[in-house]
């Protein structure tokens, strides 16, 4: 039995729901934190840390697609 797992609840614009459950959630977590979604794809991602002995669930929320901010200007070389 785990003590601790995560869970990721992903809702599409058209009310599809999927969810994925992690048995680490700590990788969950860092997949939830690099997801930016896909241009032209409205999402929202919801990412559940749920720990039973404290009786804690710790919730974090992004609506995707992630839109990188734009910059004034480039150089060659850096992103």
């Amino acid at each position: 039995m785990h003590d601790k797992l995560g869970l990721l609840i992903v809702e599409e614009e058209s009310g599809a729901v999927g969810v994925q459950i992690f048995a680490d959630p700590i990788k969950g977590k860092e997949s939830f934190d690099n997801w930016i979604g896909q241009v032209g794809k409205k999402q929202r991602a919801r990412f559940l840390t749920i720990i039973d002995k404290s009786d804690k669930v710790d919730v974090a929320v992004k609506d995707l697609p992630v839109i990188p901010e734009k910059k004034d200007h480039y150089k060659i070389g850096e992103p």
